[in-house]
């Protein structure tokens, strides 16, 4: 017999994860599938901001990071071309520095604790919505296996959307692991570069995880030789070219686009969307990974209060006088809340973004900090949103 699942989620990332983690909690079926094992490589630094914390204590989940592997971090520093290091704290009770693919490990398996059913090595291969209604019974057919799945709600969780065909200036992010960084103790480093930056992120005693976010065109004049376009931008930056000065990279390099396609897509084609798949937060501010899991669990505390028969169904709560919310109902609340929440960051990173792709804006905004580093701690402080009220009635 076929399963049929309250919400079927592609994409077990922290978005789809967390999203799935709020709906079983509560006794709904989820279904997630993911396509490959969780905790596989990825392009990302790894840095938690002190909201992090904040939010898995909203939610109830403050107990689950003990189970995390994590490094405390309390201080951000950024350069420029200029000689010095500017240093400030972070907000709170600061943050942590964790491997990726340890997080995803994790954050899958707290939605499997929580009881959500995880494929892995699953593709959806196809999927068809009942053409009798809007709101019908989702059939998802999986590739491996062969296995089919019906549900009714569908959420995309597959992360970063590639960049628009034909646009000019394409910007990648690189990533590396490096041993032998120095001048890290309890901080991460923002150094900004020629049309770029560079991010270090101690995931451990030993290990510092390097992103570099630059533009294209330096990738294809280096013709793979990436090792090679670092010391150049070294050259370009004094404290980074001394906190790599006896520091060797110990794995591969890999890279990806590191812009999304456009604006926020919320709901489309009868499937709702989160985390980096909803729109990606600009890599120079951070903090993807707890937008990613605010707005999967943004999504589910919606379809939890606003699809009655839902609630109905699992709580035994007796009918809401007013008719049922249409999934395109819920898209719309959805989209305003995650509006209220985020835009204002989202803004921040976009003009953070466009500063330091402009060779006179970056030098600009290095200088003031040069000649007053007291600024730096407002704009760490406005990278880094306190949960709101309403956020943790939710």
């Amino acid at each position: 017999m076929t399963p049929i699942f309250d919400v079927l989620i592609t994409g077990a990332g922290p978005a789809g994860s967390a999203c799935a983690a709020r709906l079983a909690e509560r006794g709904f079926t989820v279904a997630l599938v993911e396509r490959s094992e969780p905790g596989r490589p990825r392009v990302c630094g790894g840095f938690l901001g002190p909201e992090f914390e904040d939010w898995m204590r909203v939610w109830g989940w403050g107990s689950e990071l003990d189970r995390l592997t994590k490094s405390p971090v309390h201080q951000v520093q950024v350069s420029g071309s200029g000689p010095r290091l500017v240093r400030t704290g972070l907000p709170r009770s600061g943050g942590y520095a964790v491997d990726r693919g340890i997080f995803d490990r994790w954050v899958a398996d707290l939605a499997v604790r929580k009881g959500a059913r995880l494929w892995t090595g699953a593709v959806v291969e196809s999927a068809e919505r009942d053409a009798d209604k809007a709101d019908g019974l989702w059939t998802a057919r999986l590739r491996t296996g062969n296995e089919v799945i019906r549900a009714r709600h569908r959420v995309d969780a597959t992360g970063r959307r590639p960049a628009a065909a034909g646009k000019r200036q394409i910007f990648f992010a690189c990533k590396a692991v490096y041993r032998g960084v120095t001048g890290l103790e309890d901080a991460v480093a923002l150094h900004f570069i020629e049309r770029g930056h560079v991010g270090l992120n101690p995931v451990n005693a030993e290990e510092t995880t390097l992103c570099l976010c630059v533009d294209g065109r330096y990738l294809r004049d280096a013709q793979g030789d990436l090792d090679r376009m670092l010391k150049r931008f070294e050259a370009g930056n004094p404290s980074l070219q001394r906190q790599l000065a006896a520091a060797r990279r110990t794995g591969p390099w890999q890279t990806c686009q590191a812009e999304p396609d456009g604006g926020p897509v919320f709901y489309r084609d009868g499937q709702f969307h989160i985390g980096d798949a909803l729109s990606m937060v600009n890599p120079v501010i951070g903090g993807g990974i707890p937008i990613a899991m605010q707005s999967g669990v943004l999504l589910a505390d919606l379809l939890l209060s606003r699809d009655p028969a839902l609630q109905v169904e699992r709580t035994g709560a007796a009918a809401a006088a007013a008719a049922p919310a249409s999934e395109v109902e819920i898209a719309r609340v959805f989209e305003r809340e995650w509006r209220e929440a985020f835009s204002k960051k989202f803004s921040f990173g976009h003009w953070l973004g466009a500063a330091e792709r402009s060779t006179f804006a970056s030098k600009a905004v290095m200088g003031a900090l040069g000649m007053a580093p007291a600024l730096l701690r407002p704009l760490v402080r406005m990278s880094r949103p306190v949960p709101s009220a309403a956020g943790a009635a939710r």
